[in-house]
C-alpha cells in the first residue's frame, strides 16, 4: 500500500480505526492494555473472511496494526489479526515460566474477546458494550458526551416500546408504567423471563433470546447513525458527479485510467450504500407492518431470525461509508472541494477502492491488508 493511502486510512472513520497510539502518547490516556507494545498500535477493523485464512475470526476482525515508527505511522509497520495465538506469539506470553507476561496476554486477551463482539469502533457501542460487560477503561478511551448518550437511548427505546406493548397488549394486567419497565429490561437484557411473551412471539428460544435481542439494538443505533451520515454521503456523490474530473492536463491513455479508477470507487460505495439501506429498508417496512393495527408479525421475525447477520452486514457498511466520507472530507477540504490535481485525485480514489472493496467479494480486498 503506498504510503499517502495508508496516511488516509490511518486518518479516517472513528468507527473502523481505533489509534491507541494517538489516545495514549498524543492525548495523554492512561495506557490501555497491560502489554505495553500494544499501547503504540493502531487497530483497524477488517474483513477477517477475505483476507485471512485463520479460523475463527468474526465477518469483520481486528487487525493490529504496530508501526515502525509511532510518530511517522504512515510509514509503514507490521500487522495481524488478532486471536489468542496470535497475540501471544507476537508479544511472548507463552515463554516459560514468565506469569506476568502470562497474566498480562491474558488481560489483553480478555479486552479483545470484546472488541470481537462488535462490527464497528463506534465510541458509543464500544462504550455500552463495556459497560453491559462490567469492564472499566481508562478514561479518554470511547468517550462519548452523556448528553448523546441518552438521546441515543431514547431514540433507541422508542422503537421498543410500540413492540413491548404489542406483545403484552392483551394483558389486562399490564398498564404503561409496566410497559416502561418492561421496554427497560429489554434495553439491559436482564430479567428475560420476564420477557416470556416478547419472546415467544419472535418465535425465538430464551438462549437465543440475549444476542438476538442485542443484536437488534445494535440494528437500531445503526438506523440513527445511518441518518446522521445520510447528508455527508449526498455531499460526497455531488463532489463525486461534478467535481472529479482532475485539473491537471494528461494524456488520454493517463486519463483513461484515472476515469476507471473513479469509476470503480462509486461502484464500490453504491455497493456499500445499497447494502446498508437493503437492510435498514427491510427493518423499517418489518417493523411498520409488524405495529399496524391489522399487521403482521411473519416479516418482522424472518428479519429478526437475521438479526445477527443483517447487524454485521450494517456496522461493515456504514464503517466503510464513514470512512470513505473522512477520507474524502482529508483531502478535499485542502482545496475547497474543488477538483484536484492528478496525484492527489489519483491517491484518493485508490483509497476509496481499498476501503470499499474490503468485505464487499471483490478482487481488490487483497490489497485492504496493510502490512
Amino acid at each position: 500500500m503506498e504510503r499517502m493511502q495508508l496516511r488516509y486510512l490511518l486518518n479516517s472513520g472513528a468507527s473502523r480505526v481505533f489509534d491507541v497510539r494517538h489516545l495514549h502518547f498524543n492525548n495523554g490516556c492512561d495506557p490501555l492494555f497491560r502489554v505495553s507494545a500494544l499501547n503504540s498500535a493502531i487497530i483497524i477493523k477488517q474483513s477477517g473472511q477475505l483476507i485471512s485464512d485463520d479460523e475463527g475470526l468474526p465477518p469483520i476482525a481486528n487487525k493490529i496494526f504496530m508501526p515502525y515508527d509511532r510518530d511517522r505511522p504512515e510509514d509503514g509497520g507490521k500487522s495481524f489479526f488478532y486471536t489468542p495465538k496470535n497475540l501471544r506469539l507476537a508479544f511472548g506470553g507463552e515463554k516459560a515460566g514468565d506469569a506476568r507476561a502470562a497474566a498480562d496476554i491474558a488481560a489483553d486477551i480478555a479486552l479483545f474477546s470484546l472488541f470481537d463482539k462488535l462490527p464497528s469502533f463506534s465510541p458509543y457501542l464500544m462504550k455500552d458494550l463495556l459497560e453491559r460487560a462490567g469492564v472499566t477503561i481508562p478514561a479518554g478511551y470511547f468517550s462519548v458526551p452523556e448528553r448523546e448518550v441518552v438521546m441515543i437511548k431514547a431514540r433507541v427505546k422508542t422503537r421498543l416500546r410500540p413492540l413491548v406493548a404489542t406483545a403484552f397488549g392483551g394483558e389486562k394486567s399490564v398498564g404503561e408504567g409496566s410497559i416502561e419497565t418492561l421496554v427497560d429490561k429489554l434495553w439491559l437484557l436482564e430479567d428475560l423471563e420476564e420477557l416470556a411473551p416478547l419472546v415467544a412471539a419472535f418465535r425465538i428460544t430464551m438462549e437465543q433470546a440475549p444476542e438476538t435481542f442485542y443484536c437488534w439494538l445494535g440494528i437500531t443505533f445503526f438506523e440513527n447513525e445511518y441518518l446522521r451520515l445520510q447528508p455527508e454521503l449526498k455531499k460526497m456523490a455531488e463532489w463525486m458527479n461534478a467535481s472529479s474530473t482532475p485539473r491537471d492536463p494528461m494524456p488520454r491513455e493517463v486519463l483513461s485510467e484515472y476515469k476507471h479508477l473513479i469509476l470503480r470507487a462509486r461502484q464500490l460505495l453504491q455497493q456499500n450504500w445499497k447494502g446498508a439501506l437493503d437492510i435498514l429498508n427491510e427493518y423499517s417496512q418489518s417493523y411498520e407492518t409488524l405495529i399496524a393495527a391489522t399487521g403482521s408479525a411473519q416479516r418482522f421475525i424472518e428479519f429478526l431470525r437475521h438479526s445477527k447477520e443483517h447487524f454485521w452486514a450494517l456496522g461493515g457498511s456504514l464503517g466503510r461509508l464513514e470512512q470513505s466520507v473522512e477520507i474524502w472530507h482529508y483531502v478535499c477540504s485542502k482545496v475547497d472541494y474543488k477538483p484536484l490535481g492528478y496525484e492527489q485525485g489519483r491517491e484518493l480514489f485508490a483509497a476509496l477502492n481499498v476501503v470499499n472493496a474490503a468485505d464487499a467479494n471483490q478482487p481488490e480486498d487483497k490489497a485492504a491488508a496493510v502490512s
